[in-house]
This record gives structure tokens, C-alpha cells and sequence, in this order.
């Protein structure tokens, strides 16, 4: 299958954004989603060597850790290598002019024969080559973001069961479900979909903002063969879930087959996706001085924290509890994501000198109903860190953007 590459240029850009010269969030809508460029000028050099280049050049987190599990960007194997040597493998990977960060990655993997994942590292994102593997997935490439064609899938099943009276027993509470429910084919894709990963660049903080636009899958002879997905619940948090380090839900386009014969491929399939594109703002909108924050509240940045507990036991523990809440009225779904995003990316807790506080236990969740609850435990003597001193939370720059897609002659299972 052959993958449509996509190159956006500043024109381009700003029609996608729907910004115009000197519009309110021009600057941080070119800023959020203009590709980081990477220089390829690299000939017979060491794997191990090209990655270190590729993460100074590119201010990006990039690294050769080798040990790692299955994620649907890099398409690597289970478990990775325990022989190292890879990193001594030398490639030649060159180009006339800087290319995006995401063709640089894929363009040392295939050069190297190596897999790669798109992975947590606490408070960011970053990449990760494991060594040998296949190679990457057909990918097109918007902006700072790589979207990448999975695989097709067909499921073909026969259930017995007819009728809306069946009931299921998730947690031992009967509940009616349509028969429809038993299959294993996903429904916001159904039985035959095209399936997508999304990966933005390390360091932004982006989710989905919204169902797929303008869809199209054409086959042999002109004819559509997209399908109507089915609504449900499910599918629509994942239309509002964050796009990080490998747990995002897939992407899937729905599609059919044509009475008559729509032909053996897909000969074109595109798309966009709406995305929110944020960056952490350099500066904390909160910052809680921990010892007597017991009981107060703190607002910044359109949250609102309360300390719930602060304190320090006899034997010098440090207990840390707070919650906290979005302010404005916004779309349940989109509140959740926005939380999912504020737990995992802009939260810090430091010492006195400023650097990360380590704990003894941690805890974070919301409660379902917008809210979300922090615990810190810090045990003296345990920890490799000084005692936290502060509590802070860092703000979003963000825009809105639409990613687009195309891919040609995709075949068919």
C-alpha cells in the first residue's frame, strides 16, 4: 500500500487553521502547529550517535532505550532486544533540505531497520527506538503531527442471538442491550473500517475535538465505500480523548462493500481530524507554597484547586491532598480530556531548590462528576529528593487545528 504524504505549506497552514494575518491566535496557532524541522546530513554514522543529533537538533525527547512494549505507532515486536549492538549499526540518512521531525524518525527507522514508540516519560512525550523491527507504517504528515495507516479490518461473525432482551452482567447488575452488542467488531468502526494512529510531536498536549470531517474512501470505478458509523457512548469520549504516548484510542474510518463489486482496494481514502493542539506556557498560572495551604483555595488559569490537607506527622511524613475543578461551562467529554491532560502533563511538585519532589505514595482521579483529587505521601529518608516545597500547575497555550489525511490503494482484506 502506498501513503499519501502531505506538506503543508504557511499558506496552506493558515486556511486549515482558519486564521487570518494578525488574527487573535494567529501567533499561537503558527507557533503550536508549525513542524519542527530536522537536518539530515549524516553518512555512515552510528544508530546510537544519529539519535543523540536527531534529539539536540531537534530539542525533541528522542532515545535508543532498546526494551519496550507493543504500541500501534512504531508497529515493534513484544519485549524488546536484550543484544544492544543495534546502536552500533551505521546508517546514511541525508537530505538536500531540514525535513519535519516526524519524516526524520520514520527515515532513520527504515534506514536502520529499527521499530519505535511513542511513550510517557512522566511529564512529557517522547520517542523511543527498540532495536530491530518492521518498518514503520504508511504515514502522512501534517504540521507536527504523524498520522499513521494501521491496517484494514473485516470481521465476519454469526450470532445467534436475536432481539433487544439480552442482558449483560458486567458487575452484577442486569442491564438490557441490543444483540448487536455481542459482536467484537468495534461500533464506531463496524465490521469493515480502515484503522488510524494519531502521534503529535513530544511536548505538545493535544486531543481529539470531535467526529472525523469530510471523509471520503473511494474504490475502483468511482464508487464510496464509506459507512455510516454507529453512535454510542464510547465513542463519543473517545471523539474528545487526548492524543499522547501510545493509549489513545484508534482512529477508525467505517467502511462497506459495494453491491456489484466496489473492487479488490480502497483507491483513495482522506480525511481531517479536528484536533486541540496546547503547549505547557513556561510560567505556572498556580503555585501552592506547601506548610500551611491546609484548608485554602487557589485559582489560576481556569482551574480552581482546594487543599484539603497539608501537614507534617510527628516522624517528619508530609501528606499533600487537594482537588481540583475547571472553571467555565464546557462539554462533559471535553472536561474529562482536559483533566486526563491537567493530571498527566501539567502538574509539578518540587523542593526548595526546585527540582521534582519524589514520594513514597501518589494518587490521582476524578470523581465523574468534573472534579479531580491529588494525594502525596512523603516519607523522610526514603526518598532521593528534599521535601516538597511547592505545588504547581502550568497553563495551556492552545489552538484549534484539523489535520488532514489522504492515503491511495489501500487494498482490501
Amino acid at each position: 500500500m502506498v501513503a499519501g504524504r502531505w506538506a503543508l505549506t504557511s499558506a496552506m497552514a493558515a486556511v486549515v487553521l482558519g486564521l487570518g494575518p494578525g488574527g487573535p491566535d494567529h501567533d499561537a496557532g503558527a507557533r503550536l502547529t508549525k513542524p519542527t524541522s530536522v537536518t539530515l546530513d549524516f553518512r555512515d554514522r552510528p544508530v546510537g550517535e544519529v539519535v543523540k543529533a536527531i534529539e539536540a537538533r531537534s530539542g525533541k525527547r528522542v532515545t535508543a532505550h532498546g526494551n519496550f512494549t507493543k504500541s500501534a505507532i512504531g508497529g515493534f515486536r513484544l519485549g524488546g532486544p536484550a543484544d544492544m549492538s543495534w546502536r552500533d549499526r551505521t546508517v546514511t540518512l541525508e537530505a538536500p533540505e531540514p525535513v519535519p521531525f516526524w519524516e526524520a524518525i520514520d527515515r532513520l527507522a527504515v534506514a536502520g531497520r529499527m521499530a519505535y514508540r511513542v511513550g510517557d516519560y512522566g511529564d512529557s512525550t517522547g520517542v523511543d527506538f527498540g532495536g530491530d523491527g518492521d518498518a514503520p507504517s504508511p504515514a502522512c504528515y501534517a504540521g507536527p503531527f504523524r498520522v499513521g495507516l494501521l491496517g484494514v479490518h473485516e470481521h465476519r461473525e454469526v450470532i445467534f442471538v436475536r432481539g433487544p432482551w439480552v442482558r449483560f452482567y458486567p458487575s452484577g447488575v442486569p442491564a438490557p442491550a441490543d444483540a448487536a452488542d455481542l459482536t467484537e467488531a468495534p461500533k464506531d468502526g463496524g465490521t469493515l473500517y480502515a484503522e488510524l494512529g494519531v502521534a503529535a510531536e513530544p511536548g505538545l498536549v493535544c486531543r481529539r475535538d470531535g467526529p472525523l470531517k469530510g471523509l471520503e474512501a473511494v474504490g475502483e470505478g468511482g464508487r464510496s465505500l464509506l459507512a455510516q458509523a454507529k453512535e454510542d457512548v464510547r465513542q463519543t469520549v473517545q471523539a474528545f480523548a487526548s492524543i499522547d504516548g501510545g493509549i489513545t484510542p484508534t482512529v477508525r474510518v467505517p467502511l462497506k462493500r459495494v453491491e456489484g463489486g466496489g473492487g479488490r482496494s480502497v483507491k483513495t481514502l482522506r480525511g481531517v481530524i479536528p484536533l486541540e493542539v496546547g503547549a505547557l506556557k513556561p510560567e505556572p498560572a498556580v503555585v501552592i507554597r506547601l506548610g500551611d495551604a491546609g484548608g485554602k483555595v487557589f485559582r489560576g488559569g481556569g482551574a480552581v484547586f482546594t487543599v484539603e490537607t497539608d501537614r507534617t506527622e510527628p516522624d517528619g511524613r508530609r501528606k499533600l491532598a487537594l482537588s481540583c475543578r475547571l472553571s467555565g461551562d464546557m462539554d462533559p467529554a471535553v472536561r474529562e480530556a482536559r483533566l486526563a491532560a491537567l493530571r498527566t502533563y501539567q502538574i509539578r511538585v518540587v523542593d526548595a531548590r526546585g527540582a521534582p519532589a519524589s514520594f513514597a505514595s501518589t494518587g490521582s482521579g476524578g470523581d465523574g462528576r468534573g472534579a479531580l483529587s491529588f494525594t502525596y505521601e512523603y516519607v523522610p529518608g526514603q526518598q532521593p529528593s528534599e521535601p516538597p516545597a511547592e505545588f504547581r500547575y502550568y497553563d495551556l497555550d492552545r489552538t484549534a487545528w484539523q489535520v488532514p489525511f489522504e492515503f491511495r490503494d489501500i487494498p482490501l482484506p
